[in-house]
């Protein structure tokens, strides 16, 4: 492993003291799990931090946008009705925007699916599975079970990580 020590000679009444400090270098994923529950996860993106809040969903027949983050275009402000009307699953039928959201009715495509991101917390929720959980998760306090090998401080699917958890391997014991 990668380490860092710092050593240092203390004297306190005549008394020397050695001391030395190890730091231990763990290289941990981009994003890491936090909980997840079947259709749905919260991770701590490490890396891609985004300056405020922002998100999207969907639920059934309803649609909605929103985002307060540093650097993103506002949406327009204004109401949108198409001219005609058709019920092929995702037809839009109606919405409006406000500068920081946006909402919309339309013709159901999902029961559930978002994804919303502030600042360093990314979470994630689809039924039936599809992108951002296109398998069920199950994750508490940092350790993922379900999806591949229970593991800490993992992405939310797939991934290597930094602390195996479990069982150990079948071993024989003689006698």
């Amino acid at each position: 492993r990668n380490h860092t020590s710092c050593r240092c000679r203390v004297e306190i009444l005549g008394t020397v003291f050695r001391l030395e400090w190890v730091w231990v270098a763990m290289t941990l994923p981009d994003e890491c799990v936090f909980n997840g529950c079947l259709i749905s996860f919260t991770s701590i993106k490490l890396r891609d931090i985004t300056l405020g809040c922002k998100g999207d969903g969907e639920e059934l027949c309803c649609t909605s946008k929103c985002c307060l983050a540093i650097n993103e275009k506002p949406y327009p402000i204004g109401l949108d009705v198409p001219k005609s009307c058709s019920t092929r699953p995702g037809t839009k039928l109606c919405g409006f925007s406000l500068f920081l959201c946006e909402y919309g009715v339309k013709v159901p495509t999902v029961l559930c699916k978002s994804e919303h991101h502030c600042f360093c917390f990314r979470n994630g929720a689809a039924f039936p599975f599809a992108d951002p959980v296109p398998e069920p998760v199950c994750a508490i306090a940092f350790c993922r079970l379900v999806p591949c090998k229970p593991a800490c401080l993992v992405p939310p699917f797939g991934g290597k990580g930094v602390i195996s958890v479990g069982a150990p391997a079948k071993q024989e014991m003689e006698r």
